[in-house]
């Protein structure tokens, strides 16, 4: 469960954000156009949880998102909207970014999810105050939804595109890696009506998105009867020799 600290200031916490299977998030607001800081409300605390393994010492939070001047849904019409501060505003930023990553990564567990939203997070220090990360006032940092996602090798966009011009079916798919996708690797498998028998074509990399290798594939199909149905998944494999496919 991911789970707002509170909003006592710094050196406490509230339950059931200090639990300690909880996935704890604080507030951190924008100062100035490249600094952000923890907001002065959010909770934060080093926590001693008996028998815990592996350590007793718990850091929470475990991450910090926007939670200062957030803009949301107001419960004074039905058309209302304003701007609030609270931990309970960066908690559901948080919670959409690990649906995010269970939207690329379906098969992951939570522990994966918690772990990739933690190391891709961007540390938020003070010289003074936190001056290392992971620490109490921001845990690991900043959450960065899309680099969580990549953590585990290739992804790819919700839905396959396909279109059929002058006569030929094409399909096409975004695919990426921050390991680089090898691109003789993005193939378009199919099978014709019931066949059990897949054939793979390879796609052409049409257009570089994020990264080098990264982007638009697309591939024609072999023609066919209208009317026919075809069935296919795409693969792909990334110089991390990481591989994933397609549903």
């Amino acid at each position: 469960p991911v789970v707002a600290i509170g909003n006592e200031n710094h050196g406490n916490s509230s339950s059931p954000g200090n639990a300690y299977n909880a996935f704890s998030v604080g507030s951190v607001e924008k100062m100035s156009r490249n600094k952000t800081e923890v907001a002065f409300f959010s909770s934060g605390a080093s926590l001693v949880f008996p028998g815990a393994e592996p350590n007793a010492l718990v850091t929470k939070p475990d991450v910090v998102a926007p939670g200062v001047g957030v803009y949301c849904a107001s419960t004074s019409g039905f058309s209302s909207y304003f701007s609030i501060n609270g931990t309970s505003l960066a908690t559901p930023l948080t919670g959409g970014a690990a649906a995010l990553l269970l939207s690329a990564r379906p098969e992951l567990t939570a522990i994966q999810v918690r772990d990739a939203l933690r190391n891709t997070a961007i540390p938020i220090i003070d010289s003074v105050f936190y001056p290392s990360s992971p620490n109490n006032f921001t845990g690991w940092g900043h959450i960065d939804a899309f680099n969580a996602a990549l953590s585990f090798g290739p992804i790819f966009s919700d839905q396959p595109i396909t279109s059929i011009v002058d006569s030929t079916s094409t399909a096409s798919i975004n695919v990426a890696s921050k390991f680089g996708i090898n691109p003789s690797s993005v193939l378009f498998h199919y099978a014709i009506g019931s066949s059990p028998t897949f054939d793979s074509l390879s796609m052409t990399f049409d257009s570089s998105m994020f990264f080098a290798t990264s982007g638009r594939y697309k591939v024609a199909v072999p023609s066919q009867a209208i009317g026919t149905l075809i069935r296919f998944y795409i693969s792909a494999t990334d110089s991390g020799s990481f591989s994933y496919q397609s549903p």
